[in-house]
């Protein structure tokens, strides 16, 4: 060391004290190791954040960095990565968390947890892809926001008997059709009608009101808290998601939203499980729709009971095209309702629904792990399945109020 011994050079620092009066400055030894560790540590981070956003394509750098300081703790499991990631568990974990403990599943018959463990077991088996460290909490985070919705809509209902009193006083319009075939566009056109209502993305984070006031004043003062208080996790979520998912499918807080979310409290639609449900199709529509559209029946009623009462005699302006292969589920629950199903060409729409499973797979799975072919398959299939239970529908329910418009 430049001439110097290093035995030397310790020993003038154990004589430091006598300058310093009796401080105990041993511990410069062991800091000059943390700084060594800590540096180079940021160097494997900044290293790992580069070839990941390489390597990812259009994946925002915030989202390879989160990745690269996570890596290190999901190899260890620590944390979050230390818990088990399935739905039963998670229920657990809710329940402890929220202290509510009726979930209403059927005694006999698939349940929610039933089609979350299939899909994601099943899609990502079949997908070869991998989690990225911030995809398996975003998995985690998101089951648990649904469990958490459908624990409190069945609580709220039991403690507000007026709210499942409510009813529709004109059957709701559902905008239907394959992903990429103008449903958004019709569904936002149809909502400027001035005797139409939608809900909005807000709306869907957390629908239930906190306050167990039933005044109408009361329940506008929480829905404006509600909606100021989400905003961060909304606007977080979309920095972590980046441009693409804006350009395939525009997300605005403020602005109307599909019905995915809101059946996603039985159904395993939450926006990263949608490419697994795609992937495992085969074995998650026949397991059917469950409960899925008498728990959004009881979201929607719950929406109005807080809403102003201009919005009451308004008809629900309701989309999703996830819902093409539950047709039969859907008319049952919502007999007097109209359907809207849109139609335009495969050849135009099958490539542009495969961009856009593909980018909501980019939220959880590192990129480089997806398999665009067996993705493609899995859309192709899925559609073919979802035509095939829809028309058997339109075959066997004469009554079914269904207009067919072409894209």
């Amino acid at each position: 060391m430049h001439g110097i011994d290093t035995l030397d050079l310790q020993a003038s620092i154990y004589r430091l004290p006598v300058l310093f009066g009796e401080m105990d400055v041993s511990f410069l030894l062991d800091m000059k190791t943390w700084v060594l560790f800590a540096g180079t540590h940021c160097v494997f981070i900044l290293v790992s954040t580069f070839y990941r956003k390489f390597r990812s394509g259009n994946k925002p750098l915030v989202s390879c960095l989160l990745d690269s300081i996570l890596a290190p703790i999901i190899f260890l499991r620590l944390g979050p990565y230390g818990k088990a990631n399935t739905p039963e568990a998670l229920l657990a974990e809710t329940i402890v968390k929220t202290g509510l403990i009726d979930a209403q599943m059927p005694a006999k018959g698939d349940t929610f947890l039933d089609r979350y463990r299939v899909t994601r077991e099943r899609g990502m088996a079949i997908s070869g892809a991998v989690y990225s460290p911030t995809g398996y909490l975003v998995t985690q985070r998101s089951l648990v926001k649904r469990i958490e919705t459908r624990l409190k809509i069945v609580d709220y209902m039991k403690k507000h008997p007026t709210c499942d009193k409510l009813g529709f006083k004109a059957p709701p319009i559902f905008v239907v059709g394959f992903t990429r075939t103008g449903t958004t566009f019709l569904h936002e056109l149809l909502g400027l009608h001035p005797d139409v209502k939608m809900h909005y993305t807000w709306e869907q984070i957390e629908p239930v009101p906190r306050s167990t006031d039933e005044s109408k004043r009361a329940l506008w003062l929480d829905r404006e808290a509600r909606k100021a208080a989400n905003k961060g996790e909304f606007d977080t979520t979309m920095l972590l998601a980046g441009d693409s998912i804006q350009s395939i499918h525009r997300i605005g807080y403020e602005e109307p939203e599909e019905c995915t979310t809101p059946c996603a409290v039985e159904l395993p639609w939450n926006i990263c499980d949608l490419p697994l449900m795609a992937l495992a199709c085969e074995e998650v529509l026949p397991m059917g729709a469950g409960e899925a559209f008498v728990w959004y029946r009881r979201y929607l009623k719950i929406l109005a009971f807080q809403a102003p009462e201009e919005e009451e005699a308004k008809t629900w302006m309701l989309k999703c095209p996830f819902h093409l292969p539950y047709l039969h589920e859907l008319s049952e629950e919502f007999a007097d309702s109209v359907v809207v199903w849109t139609h335009r060409n495969p050849v135009d729409c099958i490539g542009s629904a495969c961009s856009l499973y593909e980018t909501l797979f980019h939220l959880t799975v590192d990129s480089w792990t997806i398999d665009k072919k067996k993705l493609g398959r899995a859309v192709l299939r899925l559609t073919q399945l979802s035509l095939e239970r829809a028309l058997k529908v339109c075959e066997e329910k004469k009554g079914l109020k269904i207009l067919h418009l072409r894209y």
